[in-house]
């Protein structure tokens, strides 16, 4: 049974390796529940207010800026529901990346040991 502990430990461990770590979830799209939908998207709203996360887009990733953007709750829902139901259209140009912030990758590192 998976739940939202779970969830933000594995975004939160995907965050802080590399840009590319938020996509690992993504990539199993075709495996999520609606229910599992609901909680990876309370995992990452929570990640976010509590800056540990941060969203932001592949043009910022692409010229490693790494810009912050506001993390639009309905937009997530409905690029979940993508990764879920046409996983071949997952588009990284247009998908939000998220990115782990110091306090992130400290938390990581403490979830670890």
């Amino acid at each position: 049974m998976i739940d939202v502990k779970k969830i933000r430990l594995n975004m939160l461990e995907a965050c802080s390796e590399s840009e590319y770590g938020s996509w690992e979830f993504w990539s199993d799209g075709q495996n999520k529940t609606v229910n599992e939908r609901d909680l990876i998207i309370e995992a990452i709203i929570s990640l976010v207010k509590e800056e540990n996360i941060f969203p932001t887009e592949y043009k910022y990733v692409k010229d490693q800026s790494y810009q912050a953007v506001t993390l639009d709750e309905n937009r997530l829902r409905k690029e979940i529901d993508r990764s879920m139901t046409q996983f071949e259209k997952v588009d990284p140009d247009a998908f939000y990346w998220f990115l782990a912030t110091e306090k992130g990758k400290k938390e990581d590192i403490s979830n670890r040991s």
